[in-house]
Order: C-alpha cells, then sequence, then structure tokens
C-alpha cells in the first residue's frame, strides 16, 4: 500500500465523518454533556460520602479533570465505530475486494480508522483550549509543553494499541457469526482496566501491580496521568517501551490470526 493511497484514504474517512458537522458537533457536545454530567454527580456523591479530601490520589476537582480529559482522549484513542468494520467485510462478503486489489489490507483499515478519528482530535484540541482558559487547574496537575509533547506521543500509541486490539478481535468474525457480543464485552474489560471507568490508582495495591504490566492502562489512564505531568521522563520512556511491547505482540498475533483466518474464508457472506 502507498504512502499517497494511505493518506487519501484517510482524507475521505475524515470528510465522511464531518460531511454532517452540525449533527456532528451537536451530538459530540451533548455526548460529552452527558457522560462527564453522570460522573459530576457520581464523584460529588462518593466524596461526600467517604468524608476524605483525597481518594486515590485525587481530590476533587483533579477527578473532574481527570474524566473530562479521560473523554476527550478516548475519543482520540478508540476513534468513532466505522461503517467499514472489518467483521462486516468478513460477513457480508467485502473481503473480497481487499484480497484481489494489491492493498494491505491491516493498513487499508488502520488509514480508515485514523480519518475516523481525526475529527476528534479536532475537538480534543478545541475543548482542550477552552478548559485551559476558563478553568483553574489543580495544583496537583502540572500541565507544561513537556508532558503535552510526551501525552501527544502517548496518545498515538494508545491509538495504534487500541486499533490491534480491536483488529484481532474483529478477525475471529472469520470463525464466529457474532462477534459484537465480544466487542461489547471488550469495551467493558478494557474501560474497567484502562481508567475510564475509574483511575488506576483507585485500585486496590496487588491490582495495580497487576496492571501495570497489561495493555489496558496505556489506553487511557497513562495518556492522561502523563498529560498532567504525574509521569517523569525516565518512567516515561521505560511505559513506552512496555506499551510498544504490547503492541508488536498485538501486530503478530493479528497477522497469525489472518493468516489462519483466510484459510476458513469462503467470499460468499452468510
Amino acid at each position: 500500500m502507498t504512502t499517497k493511497l494511505f493518506f487519501k484514504t484517510l482524507n475521505l474517512e475524515a470528510r465522511t465523518t464531518m460531511s454532517y458537522r452540525f449533527d456532528f458537533w451537536i451530538s459530540a457536545v451533548i455526548g460529552f454533556i452527558a457522560e462527564f454530567g453522570a460522573v459530576w454527580f457520581l464523584w460529588n456523591a462518593v466524596f461526600k460520602e467517604s468524608n476524605s479530601d483525597v481518594i486515590g490520589g485525587y481530590s476533587l476537582s483533579s477527578m473532574y479533570i481527570y474524566y473530562l480529559t479521560v473523554i476527550l482522549i478516548s475519543k482520540i484513542v478508540r476513534g468513532s465505530r466505522s461503517k467499514n468494520d472489518i467483521a462486516s467485510d468478513i460477513y457480508q462478503g467485502n473481503l473480497n475486494k481487499y484480497l484481489l486489489f494489491p492493498v494491505n489490507y491491516i493498513l487499508y483499515k488502520y488509514a480508515q480508522h485514523l480519518g475516523v478519528m481525526f475529527p476528534s482530535f479536532i475537538q480534543f484540541f478545541l475543548f482542550g483550549v477552552v478548559v485551559i482558559l476558563v478553568i483553574d487547574l489543580p495544583n496537583d496537575i502540572n500541565l507544561s509543553f513537556t508532558s503535552i509533547f510526551m501525552a501527544l506521543i502517548t496518545i498515538f500509541i494508545a491509538n495504534i494499541l487500541y486499533f490491534l486490539m480491536n483488529y484481532m478481535l474483529k478477525l475471529t468474525a472469520f470463525w464466529i457469526d457474532n462477534v459484537w457480543s465480544l466487542d461489547a464485552f471488550k469495551w467493558f474489560i478494557v474501560s474497567l482496566l484502562g481508567g475510564y471507568m475509574l483511575p488506576i490508582s483507585v485500585f486496590p495495591k496487588n491490582l495495580q501491580i497487576v496492571l501495570n504490566y497489561l495493555p489496558f492502562k496505556f489506553l487511557f489512564d497513562f495518556p492522561v496521568n502523563t498529560l498532567f505531568g504525574k509521569i517523569g521522563v525516565e518512567i516515561w520512556v521505560k511505559e513506552i517501551a512496555i506499551s510498544l511491547i504490547w503492541c508488536l505482540f498485538f501486530l503478530i498475533v493479528c497477522r497469525l490470526v489472518w493468516k489462519k483466518g483466510r484459510l476458513q474464508y469462503t467470499g460468499v457472506g452468510i
């Protein structure tokens, strides 16, 4: 797959996603308000009942900022649900054209994934600017150019990691008639253990040790804490190395599953 085709695919998918701009922004704003509103009332009640000023290393105000940030980052890491779904290609027989055309399927799908995600990056940038200008950040959040730069690299790797995890799961459509239930279960596990539902620091210490070496925290919790300036450069380099190892692991597994799955593929759909 050529670089030109990769970026053309990315551009086309981004333009398609933004084709209905009013609907896109209204959905984004309403969805954000609904998610953050639930978090606001939940943690306000938790801090009130616990009679504690700090939970898991976060004050109430910094907990709000954490969820505000993780909601925005998750949009970049996950992207949106694309009509060009991998499982649908297998179920409907659309995979035929990708097998015939001189195109690398995983790179083509990643280009589509980036294209769908790109408008979310614009949201992240605009909402982030508003937050910085309007909200007084708590003292335990040390936002700087260095932390922002490190966070952008971390988010990019998280995006690749999530894509590979999702790609691997969707390839099971070669053998399984319905992968959408698995997809919902995957999102529950990823959001719970990755820091989307709860910060990792809220979990028991023993469980935190285990989660530190699993791939999930690199999707949400690690990027947020990197942005907040809570991760030193030395530790950040170590964690980035671990996340890249996980990316390599899932890439190898994806290639093996793809190779085996093509032998099962009939090309007629179901």
